[in-house]
């Protein structure tokens, strides 16, 4: 995996001059906000000396300054955003990072995660009534296979009689790998915010892609059970699979970053005509949600690893736990990850 190092270099030598574009965006629309503000400001003093010098009735300054907020408010809705900006500094911040990060990539850019294996995750309990993906990646993350992309699902939930409110689902990055073990158990870690908000809307989930199977409790680990919640068939497996550093980097992945990940194991059984030949193979699936996986602040320059690292640190993530499950199950069996 590239080093933090590493993708600074790269960001300064090939990311930023292909961000030049969206940058003088950026800088064009704070311009714009500071000429509105003057203008504001010269149209607020400008009533006061009318105010003062009594140069007009009172009732028709009134209708004026009452006004003018609106006409200024549609102006800059007009004129003082860019509703793309974000959404175009994400699509080429993971475009130009994909070669960088991942080895012979196979990319399609307009293409998301086929639904069947988004749903496969286990991790989300509501069905979409509208799923789209973009960013579609398949190749090797150091030793590892994934595949990936950014999604966006939901549905329409009654908030009224005869009202209809959007409700997302997941929003953010979704990386898959077909582990090389089976780790026989099915598991997922969830975010409690996120289990609380999506996940388990109660009264209001019309379907269901699956149950949760049985909550496993880590007392010991306060700060994480406070955080997440986690789920298994199998209960002491699943305690055995999630150890207190693989908690830890969790918590620390969010506290530091500030992306929600949740995570699971999946078994997947697979069948042959030759019962002989019957196997089962683990996929592990990361959900990062996050409205943008780029600096929402237009306010502050793009040309800064700050401002376009989230896509980066999620994928940094995803190799550092797949390469210590490796050497937990694969390449030193029964070694335990917390010695």
């Amino acid at each position: 995996m590239k080093s933090a190092k590493e993708y600074s270099e790269f960001c300064e030598k090939t990311l930023f001059p292909e961000l030049e574009g969206l940058e003088a965006r950026r800088k064009a629309i704070g311009n714009k906000r500071i000429s509105f503000l003057l203008i504001v400001l010269i149209l607020i003093v400008f009533h006061i000396i009318v105010i003062l010098l009594d140069f007009a009735p009172l009732w028709s300054i009134m209708v004026s300054m009452l006004l003018v907020p609106f006409v200024f408010s549609f102006i800059y809705r007009q004129f003082g955003t860019d509703p793309n900006l974000v959404e175009d500094l994400e699509d080429e911040v993971i475009k130009h990072s994909i070669t960088f990060l991942i080895g012979s990539p196979l990319y399609k850019e307009e293409q998301g995660m086929d639904y069947d294996i988004f749903a496969r995750s286990r991790l989300f309990l509501q069905l979409p009534e509208d799923y789209k993906g973009r960013h579609l990646t398949k190749g090797r993350l150091d030793s590892n296979l994934v595949l990936f992309s950014t999604i966006d699902c939901g549905y329409f939930r009654n908030v009224g009689k005869k009202e209809l409110e959007w409700q997302n689902i997941f929003k953010g990055l979704m990386v898959v790998n077909a582990f090389e073990r089976n780790l026989g158990l099915n598991a997922e870690i969830i975010p409690n915010d996120l289990e609380q908000n999506l996940y388990l809307i109660g009264k209001e989930l019309k379907k269901y892609n699956f149950q949760r199977s049985q909550k496993v409790p880590f007392d010991q680990d306060k700060e994480f059970s406070q955080a997440y919640a986690v789920y298994a068939d199998k209960p002491l497996e699943a305690m055995r699979l999630i150890t207190a550093p693989l908690r830890q980097a969790i918590l620390n992945f969010k506290q530091s970053v500030g992306i929600d990940v949740a995570i699971s194991f999946v078994e997947i059984k697979i069948e042959k005509e030759n019962k002989l030949e019957n196997r089962a193979e683990s996929k592990i699936y990361f959900a990062f949600s996050a409205d943008s996986l780029v600096s929402t602040d237009i306010g502050k320059t793009f040309l800064q690893p700050n401002s376009v690292n989230g896509f980066y640190l999620c994928i940094s993530f995803v190799s550092m736990v797949l390469n210590e499950l490796r050497l937990r199950f694969i390449k030193k069996p029964g070694v335990d990850w917390s010695i």
